[in-house]
């Protein structure tokens, strides 16, 4: 939570139909409680930064950290909003997923949500965890989180998607449907994980969002992408 964050949150409040999602490390949530406690719970919700066990948080973001990061969550649920944890996952802290269902548990929070690496800017490749591994992992976690009452995001994602209404299309990921990005170069792009990519470019954000949402041919290029008119999966659905 950074200075004029609390403003930007508010402004977008304004419109009656938005609802902020705010990712932070929590360890500022103590010094702005008191300006949050006017804001609709309903509203907003708060998705804390994770990164496994003690030992593996600390180690990425300085002794302490995990600590003042649970003093975070608690005082965020104390003023009852809701809260979610969030782990980004590599190759050093893969093995802490079912530690962070155990840690939303002991502090009473509904879901984690997993946020897989890009090989990108800062994150070499040695950072990267082969899908073959990621999932025992993944099972591991789900089962942890079935037994302790704790929600894994990305699975519920999956089974809106496969157990959607019949004859609809929900495939592939929200970029460009749910989400856009602003970057520094002040251009849009479909996703956080697109930004600065060669052809992913959607346009100026000085020409308006929903411009560039409306009229971008590289989103509706995007959009029409699917599985179901791929040549490689529709020779074997599964």
């Amino acid at each position: 939570i950074y200075g004029g964050t609390a403003g930007l949150c508010e402004w977008i409040l304004r419109e009656t139909c938005a609802h902020v999602v705010l990712l932070t490390n929590a360890l500022a949530a103590g010094d702005v409680l008191e300006r949050l406690k006017s804001w609709d719970r309903e509203r907003i919700h708060f998705q804390v930064s994770a990164d496994g066990t003690q030992e593996s948080h600390d180690a990425v973001r300085g002794r302490g950290s995990h600590r003042r990061m649970i003093e975070g969550v608690r005082a965020l649920g104390g003023e009852g909003f809701p809260v979610t944890l969030a782990m980004s996952v590599h190759s050093r802290n893969a093995a802490d997923m079912p530690a962070v269902v155990n840690l939303a548990a002991d502090l009473g929070l509904p879901s984690v949500h997993y946020m897989w690496l890009f090989t990108r800017g800062n994150a070499g490749s040695d950072l990267f965890v082969p899908p073959e591994e990621l999932a025992p992992l993944v099972i591991e976690a789900a089962e942890r989180g079935e037994k302790r009452g704790v929600l894994i995001d990305n699975i519920e994602i999956v089974k809106s998607q496969v157990f959607s209404i019949a004859g609809s299309r929900f495939d592939l990921s929200n970029a460009g449907w749910e989400s856009l990005a602003v970057g520094p170069d002040g251009h849009v792009y479909p996703s956080p994980a697109l930004i600065g990519v060669e052809g992913a470019d959607c346009g100026q954000v000085s020409a308006g969002l929903e411009s560039v949402w409306r009229g971008s041919p590289v989103l509706d290029e995007l959009r029409a992408c699917s599985v179901a008119t791929s040549p490689q999966y529709l020779a074997n659905p599964l």
